[in-house]
């Protein structure tokens, strides 16, 4: 009997071992945003061109909180548009950004869009800000600056 019961002992302590690594694991939670983004710009190698610009962001933020209440935020997005200027200039881009943070939304990124000519025009950047909330959403926050790449 005294064997049984030490046996069992040893079992419920290997129990124990294995279920707290088990029990501490980390969560993630997954949260998907899109939407649509319109605004105007000045063509950095052509500041007589006024160029506005429309298209279509979408991604993902993937929050990771540790068993030690640590987060940690991985950001996936990729943006598509085009651009009219005044000028007459057609412009398309399409970039695809990853980031990571050390907590998850609200948070606020930066993503550079290449506008790429489809004529004789120069190709340049523009850099956005967006802000991403709790909730899937995001918001356009504003516009942090162009640059010429000829």
């Amino acid at each position: 009997m005294r064997r049984i019961v030490v046996v069992l002992g040893i079992a419920a302590l290997v129990a124990a071992i294995v279920a707290g690594p088990v029990a501490a694991q980390a969560t993630q939670n997954r949260t998907e945003f899109e939407g649509p983004f319109d605004f105007n710009v000045f063509n950095p190698c052509n500041n007589d061109e006024f160029v506005h610009v429309t298209g279509q962001v979408r991604g993902f933020t993937l929050e990771v909180d540790t068993p030690t209440d640590q987060a940690n935020a991985k950001i996936h997005v990729e943006v598509t548009g085009t651009g009219e200027g005044t000028l007459g200039n057609s412009y398309v881009f399409s970039d695809t950004q990853n980031q990571q943070f050390k907590e998850g939304p609200p948070t606020t990124f930066l993503l550079p869009s290449h506008l790429i000519s489809q004529g004789s025009d120069d190709n340049f950047v523009l850099t956005a800000r967006y802000r991403l909330t709790g909730n899937g959403e995001y918001e356009f926050d504003g516009l942090m600056g162009t640059q010429c790449r000829g």
